[in-house]
């Protein structure tokens, strides 16, 4: 039976872990030819959504980092792609890095080489000094061992390359009240997909540890703010839960149609600083 442990840095974890074999087995067998996130095509609204969040983030960088046209950007955990073709054209390069190739929709293009390796190996084998801005979407709660991770990561690349990490916020205060009203409890914990659960606070402590600062942070759209309201409970109705998805998509489409990025990032921002957002986005660097 799979439990979930809070550890000594304070973040969450499936305890047992499985192993590298069994995860290999599950991802090749059942992930990439199931998961909606490697097969589903999105609407156009999805494609406006994720457009939105990139630029956003790739806004809060430009904060920090000048000159980013100059730059090579390493995408590790690439997906579709879909990232990476959102902001390609504001950087010299970009490499994106994922398990196979055949999941990616766009392929390789004069701005983008595509690489298919396991993440964990290719940061261990790989030399990582010659990436400016390292990103990782949704990568860091999926992989067996994250201290391990960091660590290595942290070694490998330069002094000055700034880390994107994007992360669910999970075990949050809003997860907390949330789960009181929703017909599935604790929605959010979803081995062996997810096997570590950072939120806000664990997180902060967690990168500090491990030899990062915490430059910037942002939020992605709070959609669990919906389950406040138990006819919007999306956890025991996936026909609903693609509504509001989708109706989340129109508002951040909306925005980024009609508002500056600055604005956007603004938005975002104190949705992160209110704690009600579903992904948390930091930006850091090395001590």
């Amino acid at each position: 039976m799979v439990k979930i442990k809070k550890n000594k840095l304070g973040f969450y974890k499936v305890d047992p872990v499985p192993n590298k074999i069994q995860l290999n087995k599950y991802y090749k067998e059942k992930y990439f030819k199931k998961s909606i996130s490697y097969k589903y095509k999105m609407k156009i609204e999805e494609e406006n959504y994720h457009k939105c969040i990139s630029l956003a983030k790739i806004f809060m960088l430009t904060k920090k980092l000048k000159k980013i046209d100059k730059k090579i950007l390493l995408d590790i955990g690439a997906g579709q792609g879909t990232f990476l073709n959102k902001i390609k054209d504001y950087f010299k390069n970009c490499v994106g890095v994922d398990f196979s190739l055949n999941n990616l929709i766009k392929k390789n293009n004069s701005k983008i080489k595509f690489i298919s390796m396991d993440p964990e190996d290719f940061i261990q084998k790989q030399d990582l000094k010659k990436f400016d801005v390292i990103t990782l979407n949704n990568v860091l709660e999926h992989v067996t061992d994250p201290v391990k991770f960091i660590k290595i990561l942290k070694k490998k690349i330069k002094k000055k390359s700034y880390l994107i990490c994007t992360i669910p916020n999970d075990f949050s205060n809003l997860q907390k009240e949330t789960n009181k009203r929703v017909h599935k409890k604790k929605y959010w914990v979803s081995p062996p997909e997810h096997l570590s659960y950072f939120n806000r606070e664990n997180f902060i402590n967690f990168s500090s540890k491990m030899g990062f600062k915490t430059l910037d942070a942002i939020s992605d759209f709070p959609i669990e703010l919906f389950l406040l309201k138990k006819d919007f409970d999306y956890t025991k109705n996936p026909k609903l839960g693609k509504k509001i998805h989708l109706l989340r998509c129109e508002i951040m489409s909306y925005l980024g149609k009609n508002s500056s990025y600055s604005n956007i990032y603004k938005f975002l921002k104190i949705i992160y600083e209110l704690n009600i957002g579903r992904d948390n986005i930091y930006l850091m660097q090395k001590r």
